[in-house]
């Protein structure tokens, strides 16, 4: 049986980022709504920015910290790492929220949060030699393929449900 896996950050001295209270131990969590010094699952830095993942409410969501674990705490359902100035994001959707025509799809933003493809997506991969993979999901069709950094499709294909 597998027990549950929790992570933290270290720099390159081996000095754990997330020790807050500066102990040199880590603790799963504080009371009174503190940060927690261990965290429940967590990204790669990439560009600057981790993805980690917290609690937005009553709810589980991603969103990007800095090196120093500064957040301004934008949440994401789900999120992939910055690759050439841009992260593939998936839109947070508050099950109590009305839900618009594109709510819980994927976009891509910049370094300040900023929106810069619209969510859209159904799915989507990173960026690589500045095409990043999409797949839009239809009622009739399905539509894969690559779009570039200004979120024009450079190539796709349909196929027929």
């Amino acid at each position: 049986m597998f027990g549950i896996i929790n992570y933290t950050f270290i720099d390159k001295s081996g000095n754990f980022l997330t020790d807050y209270d500066h102990d040199g131990t880590l603790r799963l969590s504080f009371s009174d709504g503190e940060k927690s010094e261990v965290l429940g699952d967590v990204t790669a830095f990439s560009e600057g920015f981790a993805g980690i993942k917290g609690s937005y409410g009553e709810n589980s969501v991603w969103y990007f910290a800095n090196r120093k674990l500064d957040s301004n705490f934008t949440p994401y359902d789900s999120l992939q790492c910055f690759s050439e100035g841009l992260a593939a994001v998936k839109q947070y959707v508050d099950e109590s929220a009305a839900l618009g025509p594109h709510s819980g799809n994927w976009g891509f933003i910049d370094k300040k949060a900023n929106v810069v493809i619209p969510y859209q997506f159904s799915d989507c991969g990173s960026f690589r030699g500045s095409l990043a993979y999409f797949k839009k999901w239809g009622s009739t069709y399905d539509l894969e393929g690559y779009i570039n950094k200004q979120g024009e499709i450079v190539w796709q294909t349909k196929k027929k449900k």
